[in-house]
């Protein structure tokens, strides 16, 4: 089954978010629109949450993204930025290991 994933507010005001892969690995994909800037970027939600705290390992596809971290629990991971992107489409891969 595939995570449920949400738009935050550093995406800007038409940004929007996809994902495709289960809770243990997959890609986001995230198109950044008017308004970018830094904060939250996108937040992911495993269907079956974890017994523990999983590693999480996010990785830009195609470009850096400077200042990008993640947050992470039991229950999912979020995606942040320290700085607006660029309008455009980006992607991120990830890995999830408990």
């Amino acid at each position: 089954s595939t995570p449920s994933v949400a738009v935050g507010g550093a995406a800007g005001s038409n940004g929007t978010v996809s994902i495709s892969g289960n809770d243990t690995s997959g890609t986001i994909a995230v198109n950044t629109g008017v308004g970018a800037g830094n904060g939250l970027l996108v937040s992911v939600t495993f269907v079956q949450k974890y017994g523990a705290t999983p590693h999480i390992v996010v990785t830009p596809v195609g470009r850096p993204v400077p200042g990008m971290y993640i947050n992470r629990t039991s229950a999912g991971f979020t995606i942040s930025v320290d700085g607006a992107l660029p309008p455009a489409g980006h992607a991120f891969d990830y890995i999830v290991m408990e």
